[in-house]
């Protein structure tokens, strides 16, 4: 059982609430800012992600696993370190990539419109790539 004494003291310890008070003209123009600019940042954002220039990435193994490499223009001659090793692409938006297996745009082609699991005839054998379309 609890006793009066205890009671009466934890009430007394109590602080009124202060009355909430209207926010001022600042705080509001404050707000305003806030949320404006967040939206801007929204809409710029949303412009770089749809604006975005088309892609293909390559991938050391299969179905899209392994190391990458993404390029958004062509190459006469993939980098060093993934040449002869690109078993998987992904191309974003609706692009026509080439991919070549010897460097300058030579030797046996493949053409990669959209994703592709498997380079079916030029695994680790991609040695330049260029975008047609």
């Amino acid at each position: 059982m609890i006793s009066s004494a205890y009671c009466t003291s934890t009430l007394s310890t109590r602080q009124p609430t202060q009355p909430t008070t209207a926010p001022t003209h600042t705080s509001r123009f404050k707000m305003w800012m806030f949320i404006k600019t967040q939206a801007l940042f929204v809409a710029i954002l949303l412009i770089l992600l749809c604006s975005a220039d088309a892609c293909i990435t390559l991938y050391d193994r299969a179905a899209y696993f392994g190391s990458r490499v993404t390029f958004c223009s062509s190459k006469k001659a993939l980098p060093s370190y993934f040449n002869n090793r690109a078993t998987s692409a992904k191309v974003t938006k609706d692009q026509i990539w080439l991919l070549y297996d010897h460097k300058d745009y030579k030797g046996k082609v493949i053409v990669v419109q959209r994703n592709k699991l498997f380079l079916t005839g030029l695994n680790n054998r991609a040695s330049s790539l260029e975008r047609v379309a």
